[in-house]
């Protein structure tokens, strides 16, 4: 039995003004650790079994920020391994959400991951849409607050339909419109698996209303 929560408020927020409302300032510098981090990282990558870093995809992880050149995120680094992950507000923006999205493929650790408040937009939403095509694993994706629109919808509802495993879709306080209800309503009705989904604080009008009251009929 899917669930779906999308509020009363969705269509009083406008753009830019009202995101930063939402979910407060963003004063965070993107892609950049501390050097206590960047110390931790040297350590983590020491400890790490060889097979368990294959399985979670450290290097996976490791080469996608060598070649965005960005530095990796050290407490992702360290819970590679842990079932829930919770990387709200951490700053890590597109690249950072395109090298997650290389772990991910791989790995058969994480069940569920939180990338809320992390400006991640459509290429960073497109690029963790193509994990839900492979991974088996993951049952709960947070993308709340990431400035998502048409095309991320879009490409969320070309691999919803064939996924067998993700559980719970969090998209509250993105861009979503009309446009992407109708997407995103069309590949949950033929999606088995999910059974909650979080579209609240969103930019909805009354043919949104109409797809989603289809999909929940």
């Amino acid at each position: 039995l899917l669930t779906s929560a999308m509020g009363d408020e969705y269509d009083d927020l406008d753009d830019d003004d009202d995101y930063d409302e939402l979910e407060g300032e963003n004063d965070f510098d993107s892609d950049e650790d501390s050097d206590a981090e960047l110390e931790d990282i040297t350590n983590l990558e020491l400890e790490f079994p060889l097979e368990d870093a294959q399985k979670a995809g450290k290097q996976e992880y490791l080469n996608a920020c060598s070649d965005l050149a960005i530095v990796p995120i050290a407490l992702f680094i360290a819970k590679m391994e842990v079932e829930h992950i919770n990387l709200n507000h951490h700053g890590m923006g597109v690249k950072g959400a395109l090298a997650i999205a290389e772990c991910l493929k791989v790995n058969d650790k994480i069940m569920s991951i939180n990338l809320g408040d992390n400006w991640l937009g459509d290429r960073g939403c497109q690029a963790l849409a193509e994990v839900l095509g492979v991974n088996t694993t993951l049952t709960s994706l947070s993308l709340s607050s990431n400035r998502v629109g048409l095309p991320g919808a879009q490409a969320l509802a070309t691999k919803l339909p064939t996924n067998t495993t993700l559980a719970e879709l969090n998209l509250r306080g993105n861009r979503l419109d009309d446009r992407s209800a109708i997407q995103l309503a069309t590949a949950v009705s033929a999606n088995n698996a999910l059974t909650r989904l979080d579209l609240s604080y969103n930019h909805f009008g009354e043919e949104a209303g109409r797809a989603f009251g289809e999909m929940l009929g």
